[in-house]
């Protein structure tokens, strides 16, 4: 999936799911701001936090 599709997917999201993205997008932010390690531990908590989204981002 491309990030064009994805990003066209997110703006089809409700309100509240758009809000998560956000957040995950922030918590990607700072992760890349920071050290390796901050990223990954941003990266898993993205994907432990947001697991529903992203999959049906993937459909």
């Amino acid at each position: 999936m491309s990030a064009t599709e994805v990003i066209e997917e997110i703006k089809k999201l409700p309100t509240d799911e758009q809000k998560k993205v956000l957040d995950f997008v922030h918590a990607l932010e700072g992760a890349l701001e920071g050290k390796e390690s901050s990223f990954e531990a941003s990266a898993k908590w993205a994907l432990e936090e947001h697991r529903e989204l992203l999959r049906r981002l993937a459909q």
